[in-house]
């Protein structure tokens, strides 16, 4: 029982320190673009601008909007991976990587490699496509060419394989990349949320995710579910 006090305190007290790391992170985040809008705003009332002037400076602040309201969506993101999931149903993860694949955006066309075995679970399919999102997302941020999506099933688990011929990842940098609002570069788009969600909602469904270095020559991303899931409290 001593034990069992002790850890959960122990886990208690972690968690609080994540969220306090959390909220400083995000007024730090945050307080950049609140800073370049004031200042742009400051100026424009300081002195007398022309139209083209005033709609350049009004661009940049829209632009500033955006980087805000992307990260506060992100941070919503976050904060619903870490502790809810949504209805779960019997899905094939087959097609909702074949959804995902299909509606991914910017960057080189991801190649969803041949699966031929049924890939049977019950999850949160919406968060899980949102993970997936996630990942195919940071791939074309640093892909040159190539981007490859593959699907197996082994060893009692799941493993959705998202990869690109980029530069990849430091080592030492594996596990910092998932922590939130870190990025190996900080002039790339994206709040640094993304690979966060991908973690906290691969733990939820009682899974892992972790990059390596992938055959293409660049960062190899693993979100691995047990073969037969439900989701899990962490």
């Amino acid at each position: 029982l001593r034990h069992s006090v002790a850890a959960a305190t122990a886990a208690r007290r972690d968690a609080r320190d994540a969220e306090a790391r959390l909220i400083a992170d995000a007024a730090h985040e945050l307080r950049t673009p609140l800073a370049t809008m004031r200042l742009e705003v400051d100026l424009a009332l300081r002195r007398v601008r022309d139209a083209d002037a005033l709609r350049a400076t009004l661009e940049r602040v829209g632009t500033e909007v955006d980087r805000l309201t992307a990260m506060t969506t992100a941070l919503l993101d976050v904060e619903g991976a870490s502790r809810d999931l949504g209805e779960q149903h019997n899905v094939d993860l087959r097609d909702v990587v074949k959804e995902c694949v299909a509606r991914a955006g910017a960057g080189p066309t991801p190649t969803l490699l041949p699966c031929t075995t049924p890939m049977p679970m019950r999850c949160d399919a919406d968060a899980i496509g949102r993970a997936i999102d996630n990942l195919l997302a940071n791939a074309a941020r640093f892909a040159r060419d190539r981007i490859e999506v593959s699907l197996r099933s082994g060893d009692g688990e799941t493993v959705i394989a998202v990869e690109d011929d980029g530069p990849g990842v430091p080592p030492e940098a594996a596990e910092a990349i998932f922590a939130p609002f870190h990025r190996l570069q900080r002039d790339r788009d994206g709040a640094g949320l993304g690979l966060a969600i991908v973690r906290q909602t691969a733990a939820r469904h009682g899974g892992s995710a972790r990059v390596v270095r992938g055959p293409l020559g660049g960062a190899r991303f693993e979100l691995r579910l047990p073969a037969s899931s439900s989701p899990q409290a962490v």
